[in-house]
């Protein structure tokens, strides 16, 4: 009798749990959908998960799988790295709060998505975020014609127009891909349609930064996905060359931004002056390396101190010509950010995070190619901008990597099974 006692509470302890499992893959779905249109909602959301993911950490597979993984462990390191250089910040308050922004919107959503999400999951995530961008970007067009009151400087709702226009800029080769592989004439002609409104939103969003995202992502993945050559290089080039020409000449805020760009670099280069929204970001470059000259490169300076040594530096040194990066405080690049928070040590756990990503070989096609667009991505986006510390790109980058960490997880349980 104990025996039985014993196997039905076992049964029951495995019912709990699929239970668990089956929500958790719900509600990540769900935010998924969400996380483009509401960053408290998708929050709320993800604090569910995190409680019932708790209740599943008796697997002792899962554990395995999260503590061998190399991505999670790089992670894991960049994150202590974070953490211990509060040892050497005075603003301890600001460090905090960027460490719990990566644990809690990257780290976190990573570990649960990769442990726990299920094969029939990934095409639904997927499938959500896509819905979630097309709603986006309707209310986007009828803010841009009248349909919907815009109090913003751009059409764009529920969130900054340059993280936007990387979740465009992501939607738009994920569109790419669905077409080309697409078997069903009617869904190709879906997606086609909407790849070519997704690009005009593009331009209408105002994100420079994901505009310039898009264009080189599509060129370095065309030259992964072709050999290398004269012909290979011209065709990486042409679509991006041609959405430029149409926004060049078809949309005169375009137009206005590209010539902004061009007069912003040379009033940095030939008169120091930095008052200009490109010029604010290349500023960041010249302020980093001051710091880190009078600081500590291997450690830098602690990641609560970074608004607080860049207004240092600014005032001492260059009164008057950088008194736009002196209001915005950070850095717009993740990775300057980094090494002046972090030092070395902090930028190498990093990109060994980034590497580790590259370096995880799932035999799905797709996933494959959302690993790569993703990393090119995040890599190019947190050149200008702070990709990586912002709610939304944060929450994008942990689902979408955790995908690609599940999908591995779900063949290498499957290859351990044929084998033995």
């Amino acid at each position: 009798m104990s025996r039985l006692a014993d196997l039905s509470k076992d049964l029951n302890d495995r019912i709990r749990v699929s239970d668990l499992h089956a929500w958790i893959n719900a509600l990540v779905v769900l935010t998924a959908f969400v996380f483009p249109i509401s960053q408290n909602w998708a929050k709320t959301i993800m604090t569910v998960v995190f409680l019932l993911w708790l209740f599943t950490l008796g697997d002792g597979e899962k554990i395995r799988f999260l503590r061998k993984n190399r991505v999670v462990q790089t992670a894991t390191l960049f994150l202590f790295i974070l953490g211990l250089s509060l040892l050497w910040s005075d603003d301890l308050k600001s460090g905090i709060n960027y460490v719990n922004r990566f644990a809690i919107y990257i780290y976190i959503p990573l570990l649960i998505v990769a442990s726990s999400i299920r094969r029939e999951t990934i095409p639904l995530i997927i499938k959500a975020f896509i819905i979630s961008m097309l709603v986006n970007e309707l209310i986007s067009y009828s803010m841009l014609f009248g349909l919907i009151e815009n109090k913003a400087a751009y059409p764009v709702a529920f969130m900054h127009h340059i993280p936007y226009s990387v979740l465009v800029a992501f939607t738009i080769m994920l569109l790419g891909y669905e077409i080309k592989h697409s078997t069903d004439i009617k869904r190709t002609l879906l997606y086609s349609g909407f790849f070519i409104t997704m690009a005009g939103n593009l331009v209408i969003s105002g994100g420079r930064t994901g505009q310039v995202t898009l264009f080189l992502t599509l060129f370095f993945i065309t030259l992964l996905y072709a050999r290398l050559s004269l012909r290979t290089l011209v065709l990486a080039s042409i679509l991006p060359t041609l959405i430029f020409i149409t926004a060049y000449f078809g949309y005169e805020d375009f137009n206005y931004r590209v010539h902004q760009a061009i007069s912003d670099t040379e009033k940095a280069l030939q008169e120091q002056n930095y008052n200009t929204s490109f010029g604010n970001r290349l500023a960041s470059y010249v302020i980093a390396k001051d710091i880190l000259a009078e600081r500590s490169l291997l450690f830098g300076v602690g990641i609560g101190d970074n608004h607080a040594e860049k207004n240092r530096i600014i005032a001492r040194d260059y009164p008057g010509q950088m008194q736009i990066a002196h209001d915005h405080g950070h850095f717009h690049n993740y990775f300057i950010d980094t090494v002046v928070g972090t030092g070395l040590i902090g930028l190498g756990a990093l990109l060994a995070m980034l590497v580790a990503i590259y370096r995880i070989r799932v035999r799905d096609s797709e996933l494959t190619y959302i690993k790569l667009v993703v990393l090119f991505i995040v890599i190019i986006a947190d050149l200008p901008a702070r990709f990586l510390h912002q709610q939304n790109t944060m929450l994008f980058f942990a689902l979408f990597i955790g995908m690609v960490l599940a999908q591995y997880r779900i063949e290498n349980t499957l290859q351990s099974k044929q084998d033995d």
